[in-house]
């Protein structure tokens, strides 16, 4: 190999490596930087009442419009001795009941009321009635195994699994009118079909209520329970047992409730 030919093919190598070099040097400008990242769900967390405390109705009787109930809850409000003149003695009625809810999370949520029936205890009875044929009836002293008639409609001979609508409830507010006085606002007539199916609670503007998270409903609810005028004497002494339940949803566009 002459020696030109060596220089040449020196030059050749020398300018691969300073551009392997330059390769390997030259890059941009960049950093990295670590830190720990943690995901926690929100949680879904309501309380509804006292807890442990049931909500019993009792002594319903039939009343002569929705008008003359909201009145007698009203003085009942006013005087919570209401019915010690009455006549009672120690069946004294409870035709409402209230229940604070509460929001235990960490998510605002929507909230519905549902009910659905429960099987009553296999001890619990109710008095043996009978039509004594001439347009009244006999309590025959007998205690007889519990059905949920009062939530059945009772087509002249026998009571069918269907919703009594003779059975009315009536969702209200307590709020506060002024200090140490408080009323009960009407917020709706319910049925038990309009329960089983869910009513989703609204505020005072009429718009769905959003209860943020740890907060309480500022009015408490109350549920109402009468009978309508047209309810016959074979209800007398029947029960209706259930299961209400207070659902949330997240608030979020097409979340959906629990079943």
């Amino acid at each position: 190999m002459t020696a030109k030919r060596k220089l040449a093919m020196s030059g050749v190598a020398i300018i691969t490596v300073l551009t392997l070099v330059a390769g390997a040097t030259m890059a941009w400008f960049t950093d990295t930087e670590k830190v720990d990242a943690n995901f926690s769900a929100g949680v879904l967390d309501i309380t509804a009442g006292e807890e442990g405390k049931d909500l019993d109705f009792t002594n319903l009787r039939p009343m002569k419009d929705e008008a003359a109930f909201l009145e007698e809850v009203e003085a009942v409000l006013d005087n919570p001795n209401y019915y010690d003149d009455k006549g009672y003695g120690e069946f004294t009625p409870v035709y409402v009941q209230e229940f604070a809810i509460s929001n235990k999370g960490t998510l605002p949520v929507n909230l519905k009321l549902k009910i659905d029936d429960r099987e009553p205890d296999g001890n619990d009875t109710v008095p043996g009635i009978k039509d004594n044929g001439v347009g009244g009836v006999v309590n025959t002293q007998r205690e007889v195994p519990c059905n949920n008639e009062l939530g059945k409609v009772f087509d002249g001979s026998a009571f069918i699994d269907e919703d009594n609508d003779l059975l009315k409830f009536v969702l209200l507010q307590k709020v506060k009118v002024s200090d140490g006085v408080y009323d009960y606002k009407k917020v709706e007539d319910l049925s038990i079909a309009q329960l089983k199916s869910g009513y989703q609670l609204l505020g005072e503007d009429g718009k769905v209520l959003v209860l943020p998270a740890g907060e309480t409903v500022e009015s408490t609810y109350a549920l109402g329970a009468y009978l309508d005028s047209e309810t016959g004497n074979m209800y007398q002494g029947k029960e209706y047992h259930v299961t209400m339940s207070v659902l949330a949803s997240q608030t979020d566009e097409g979340a959906t409730f629990a079943e």
